[in-house]
């Protein structure tokens, strides 16, 4: 008996599993998810759930079963042609890898996969577009792994080689992620700020958390952290933005309560009124640096103060400059020292300067203007 004769023979009993199995996932109960998808598999041939199977088993953490499954399924060489239907169950293999900490199997099975879409992007360029979208999602999981290692170099590189095929949402969370925790590199707020913010832009696959997809969860993730920058970042602290992000991603479903909200936002004093306060209380004050780095009294600003006050002030140009600086700079932050492209103009150029200061013996302590 076909496949086909199998399914229509039992169609009522069939569409009726096929029912109860979507009722399962969307109430998160994955365990009989599980058990009902392997009745349609094995018991009556239902082709097109043999690709479910592998996210199932994820979703209930039977990563054993996805290796035993896919592997399986994979040494047959009448499935071979599976690769060019849908790439999730040799990705699930991965992310099964991953979670069982064999890392170097993870690394060879998405490795394998970018290898395999490549060769066939070259042999049927009519599916380039198509394969373009499963090599971004092979290096995307592919950096993930060197990212659960402390990888981060790799990482990044893997997430970049993804982003040059297609914008995929994962990628740009974890440049994003990367850059706001400083791993593996110095702490990037700007960048991460870039891809928050294009992150909180997209809309969720669906607004049951139960079938949250992968990049649902960095979306959601990314609106958490942006409202944590806003709260809790030096020169960027902003308490409406904090709190409607911190909100936004409470709504869609991250662990975080309104207590911990209001306790988080509470005391936050918008970067833009306390450059101003510390402007006005501090002779002179470094403008564009206090605007950038968030403070009047933090390390770079001390070693900028420093310089102005033993270097420049000693000698007549040193002084033409800073009385045109302060001339120009307060405006000049007022106008435009809320926006995202300001910090990012003056604050490598900033930080380049103040590592020669520091290289020159100037200190980065606490300092008194003169």
């Amino acid at each position: 008996m076909s496949d086909n004769d199998k399914i229509e023979q039992n169609k009522e009993l069939v569409e009726e599993l096929e029912a109860k199995l979507k009722t399962c996932e969307e109430a998160g109960d994955f365990a009989e998810a599980v058990e009902i998808c392997e009745r349609l598999v094995n018991e009556f041939d239902v082709y097109n759930v043999r690709f479910d199977l592998p996210r199932l088993y994820f979703k209930a953490g039977d990563y054993d079963k996805i290796v035993e499954y896919v592997n399986s399924w994979m040494r047959d060489e009448n499935n071979s042609f599976l690769l060019d239907l849908s790439p999730g169950p040799i990705v699930y293999l991965g992310l099964a890898y991953l979670n069982l900490k064999s890392y170097d199997l993870a690394i060879n099975n998405y490795e394998f996969l970018i290898r395999y879409q490549t060769q066939q992007m070259s042999k049927f360029p009519n599916t380039i577009s198509m394969r373009k979208n499963f090599i971004a999602e092979a290096e995307t999981e592919l950096g993930k792994v060197y990212y659960v290692q402390k990888n981060f170099p790799e990482a990044i590189s893997h997430f970049k080689a993804a982003l040059n095929s297609v914008p995929y949402l994962d990628a740009i969370y974890y440049i994003a992620h990367i850059s706001y925790l400083g791993e593996g590199k110095n702490k990037d707020i700007d960048t991460a700020l870039e891809g928050y913010l294009q992150l909180s832009e997209c809309d969720l696959s669906t607004q049951n958390p139960n079938l949250y997809t992968f990049s649902d969860k960095c979306i959601i993730n990314a609106i958490y952290e942006l409202g944590m920058i806003y709260a809790k970042e030096p020169g960027y602290r902003n308490k409406e933005k904090a709190i409607a992000y911190l909100n936004k991603a409470k709504n869609l479903g991250y662990m975080i309560s309104d207590e911990e909200i209001r306790n988080l936002t509470e005391n936050i004093i918008n970067e833009s009124e306390k450059s101003a306060s510390s402007n006005k209380n501090s002779s002179g004050g470094c403008y564009v640096a206090t605007c950038v780095y968030g403070s009047y009294d933090c390390p770079q600003v001390w070693a900028l103060r420093r310089f102005r006050d033993n270097t420049l002030a000693e000698n007549v140009f040193g002084r033409s400059f800073i009385k045109l600086y302060y001339s120009i700079s307060p405006t000049v932050v007022r106008l435009f020292g809320d926006y995202l492209w300001f910090h990012k103009l003056f604050k490598t150029p900033l930080d380049s300067f103040v590592d020669k200061l520091v290289e020159k013996g100037v200190e980065t302590t606490p300092y008194e203007d003169k």
